[in-house]
């Protein structure tokens, strides 16, 4: 596995480097391995200098990343904490369920699986269960203003997301409206019917594609 990082200081707009490997394949233990490579390299690139902003990324292959996954898995399992390997694996793996990069930055503060790793089981599964419950996502049905007219609220059921800062909301009153996630307060309702069609449609435009 590869491990890069940078770091800028106040004064210099050009980057200190470094760039180290770990073998997560011959270790005994693959997490405690990266964690160890990954201090140390982000202490030579403060070592003697007042950092301002730094990024400390990593590369693995298929079999490595397999390994660390397995890792974690049987770390979790030991613990006995079966939900702490689900949210292990939605972390670290692709797919439907599991995070991406933005999520995990607005849930647990970091993208990088090491961090979140490394904080105790039940304060990252508090940090998930409070992500789920506030998190929007398509059939939550939503309270929200239009506009400058704050005192009046309108309801309505999440159809699309159009960006990060938008998403499309189906009214009784307005029809389909666009609106900020941040503007948009969950009611605890939810529809699976307009989960299942907006899925419907997703899937139809793939086969299209194809």
């Amino acid at each position: 596995m590869e491990i890069r990082g940078k770091a800028w200081t106040a004064d210099n707009l050009e980057p200190f480097s470094a760039i180290t490997y770990v073998n997560p394949v011959a270790a005994t233990d693959p997490i405690v391995a990266i964690d160890s490579v990954y201090g140390r390299l982000a202490e030579r690139l403060t070592k003697d200098r007042t950092v301002q902003r730094s990024l400390i990324t990593y590369s693995m292959g298929p079999g490595e990343f397999d390994l660390i996954v397995k890792g974690v898995k049987e770390k979790a399992l030991k613990e006995g904490r079966k939900e702490a390997w689900d949210l292990a694996r939605r972390i670290a793996a692709f797919g439907e369920d599991t995070y991406s990069w933005s999520e995990l930055d607005s849930a647990f503060g970091s993208h990088c699986d090491n961090t979140i790793f490394e904080m105790p089981v039940d304060e990252a599964l508090a940090k998930d269960k409070k992500y789920q419950e506030e998190a929007l996502r398509v059939g939550d049905e939503v309270e929200f203003s239009v506009g400058s007219i704050v005192s009046k609220k309108y309801r309505g059921y999440i159809t699309d997301f159009v960006s990060q800062n938008s998403v499309r909301v189906l009214t009784k009153e307005l029809g389909t409206i666009r609106v900020e996630p941040k503007d948009c307060k969950k009611t605890g309702k939810h529809s699976d019917e307009i989960e299942k069609v907006m899925a419907s449609f997703e899937k139809g435009e793939k086969d299209d594609d194809i």
